[in-house]
């Protein structure tokens, strides 16, 4: 009887255990998928890619809206800080970074901006501050890679080719790559 209730008992364990480490699995499997169908899109890691208006076939966002331009970048913290900016319509825009396991760590939008451009440095956690950046414009990831993703609202069908012109000005680099 003892050995059927630990066989028991440890089969649940197992089970408990494999169905939890396949939850967390997932993400992080669906997020290296993501990456790398944007990044090969993008022609690399730490470029940006510029989409156009989200149709019913547009899938590199998953459930994109028609009325929203998305540019995504997927960084990669490896050969040091990426840096992020761009131009800010006079329409709602955001950037949001999504770590490796897709959790959301970083949101900005146009109403907590006081100019009309953007400038940000993402960094490994822990790693030091680049020289000359302000503190305020450093965002701290907790993986090494994920993906950036900038929206912008379509607020009337006659400014679609303006918003775009200001969409193409975002850009994603490695600091690296500046020197």
């Amino acid at each position: 009887m003892r050995f059927w209730v630990s066989t028991f008992v440890l089969a649940v364990v197992v089970s408990i255990t494999s169905f939890y480490a396949t939850l967390a699995y997932i993400p992080i499997n669906e997020m290296r998928k993501a990456e790398k169908r944007i990044a090969t899109v993008a022609g690399g890691r730490n470029v940006i890619r510029h989409g156009t208006r989200a149709t019913s076939k547009f899938r590199s966002v998953v459930r994109p809206s028609p009325d929203q331009l998305y540019s995504a970048c997927v960084y990669d913290l490896s050969d040091g800080p990426v840096r992020f900016s761009g131009s800010i319509p006079d329409t709602y825009w955001s950037l949001s970074m999504f770590s490796h396991n897709s959790d959301n760590f970083f949101v900005v939008n146009d109403s907590q901006m006081e100019d009309q451009t953007y400038d940000y440095v993402l960094i490994k956690k822990g790693q030091r501050t680049p020289e000359g950046v302000p503190v305020e414009r450093v965002i701290a990831s907790p993986s090494k890679t994920g993906i950036a993703l900038v929206r912008i609202f379509i607020d009337k069908d006659d400014r679609l080719e303006e918003l775009d012109r200001v969409q193409r000005l975002g850009n994603c680099s490695s600091l690296a790559n500046e020197n």
